[in-house]
């Protein structure tokens, strides 16, 4: 659905195996090699592997734009943003139940940083994998959860539109707060947003 998105669980200490990890060793392997073997007949061997080296690395700079960062962590069940409830696993929670909320979206898969540095030796794909979007919500009984969430297109947060819309009229999140989550780029779009309060 439009309006469901995937739960990601952050697993900060999961390691991944970098681009840059597997690629740089390697290539110094082969440059020792061929640094030790240069009066061998697998000269010719090391040479072909080196130059094959430097296609791959061209291919990895030039295509780590448009390659996703893999994912810390797990995607698993589904948070809905209803006009009247927040869906979290199929369990309902009514607005009318919750207190506060902090929110931040705007991350979607394959969006690139601007502070992505695209020079130098790095080799590791810069595109975001989506999963940087966060709804932190407190009830009236207390209880207090963070949930992170994975957006899969830029737009798809607008699907959340009418949930915003509700709690800023129930005056859990005022309009600043919610001009400020949804961050948008025009003033036209701004002031269709304040005219859609109203109807």
């Amino acid at each position: 659905m439009y309006n469901s998105f995937q739960i990601f669980i952050p697993n900060n200490g999961k390691f991944i195996l970098g681009t840059n990890l597997t690629y740089y060793p390697l290539l110094a392997v082969f440059i020792i090699l061929f640094l030790n073997l240069r009066m061998q007949p697998y000269l010719g061997i090391i040479n072909v592997i080196l130059v094959v080296f430097i296609f791959i690395y061209l291919y990895l700079g030039v295509s780590r734009t448009y390659r996703i960062k893999p994912i810390k962590g797990k995607l698993e069940g589904s948070i809905l943003f209803e006009k009247d409830f927040l869906v979290v696993n199929n369990i309902k929670i009514s607005l009318s139940k919750i207190q506060s909320i902090k929110l931040s979206v705007g991350d979607f898969t394959g969006e690139l940083y601007h502070r992505a540095n695209l020079r130098g030796p790095n080799l590791n794909p810069v595109a975001s994998n989506g999963t940087n979007n966060w709804i932190e919500y407190g009830l009236q009984n207390g209880v207090k959860n963070k949930i992170f969430f994975k957006q899969e297109y830029d737009t798809q947060h607008e699907s959340m539109y009418p949930f915003l819309k509700t709690l800023i009229q129930r005056k859990i999140i005022t309009l600043a707060e919610v001009l400020m989550i949804l961050d948008f780029e025009s003033d036209y779009n701004i002031q269709s947003f304040k005219n859609s309060l109203n109807k």
